[in-house]
């Protein structure tokens, strides 16, 4: 397999917990994916990675923000919002604030109130599934409960996939 952008011969490698692929399809800046393969470019540094089950592993990121003790950033807001599926607008009207604020909320500008951040947690709990809406406001509120006083911060997330057909957090 020849790289796309300048024609030279790919090297294959399988990304490791030492080693892992930076996935910047998600839009956040510190997810990272072991145990997959990656055709790499040795020339131009070009990287071209076989995600399996890419609807999975996004339930799987969005399961770990919701989880997250810290307040959200606003990448990890744009990307539980995008993996609802839902416009800035229509989120923007749900939460009651103007499609603007939320906009600099998105991009680090602003943040959001605890309260509207957290219904964006219970949004993006009941898009990844898996429990019903007691079961994700209860879980939510056991961590917020915990969380008071700490600021928000980005940390990395590492995972890999699973025998089972998912993916799971890298130790």
């Amino acid at each position: 397999m020849n790289c796309a952008a300048c024609g030279t011969q790919l090297i294959q490698r399988s990304s490791t917990a030492k080693a892992p692929y930076r996935y910047h399809a998600s839009g956040l800046s510190n997810v990272f994916l072991s145990g997959i393969t990656v055709h790499a470019c040795p020339l131009c540094k070009t990287e071209a990675p076989i995600i399996p089950r890419a609807g999975e592993l996004h339930r799987a990121i969005a399961d770990i923000l919701s989880r997250k003790p810290a307040p959200l950033a606003g990448s990890e807001i744009r990307f539980l919002r995008k993996n609802i599926g839902i416009a800035g607008k229509k989120l923007a009207a749900v939460l009651g604030i103007t499609p603007e604020t939320l906009s600099r909320v998105e991009n680090g500008k602003q943040s959001l109130r605890p309260g509207l951040e957290h219904l964006v947690r219970l949004l993006g709990r009941a898009a990844a599934g898996g429990e019903t809406m007691r079961e994700a406001v209860l879980e939510v509120a056991d961590l917020l409960e915990g969380q008071r006083g700490e600021k928000g911060t980005i940390r990395p997330i590492q995972l890999k996939p699973d025998r089972r057909g998912g993916w799971k957090a890298a130790a």
